[in-house]
């Protein structure tokens, strides 16, 4: 899409939103949004938290700003997508 722009990779500003999970095992658990240019580009689940706890507590805390590395595979039409804390 456009947050490539003509690249196979890119490193874009991304914004996490926290939501909840809406049914399941997790239900009520929150999850994480990865948001850029109005897109989602990624989502770390509840059951992803054990390993990724410095996520969860960044958003906690109020910490919203990331980055994230995008890397568009064209042969098989698919994202890559690896957040990190800034």
């Amino acid at each position: 899409g456009e947050l490539l722009a003509g690249r196979q990779d890119a490193d874009v500003a991304a914004e996490m939103v926290a939501e909840t999970t809406p049914k399941g095992k997790y239900k009520d658990e929150p999850y994480i949004r990865f948001d850029a240019a109005g897109m989602t580009i990624g989502l770390l689940p509840a059951q992803y938290r054990f390993g990724n706890e410095a996520f969860f507590e960044a958003l906690e805390a109020g910490t919203k700003a990331v980055r994230v590395h995008l890397v568009y595979f064209e042969d098989t039409d698919t994202f890559w997508a690896k957040a990190r804390l800034e």
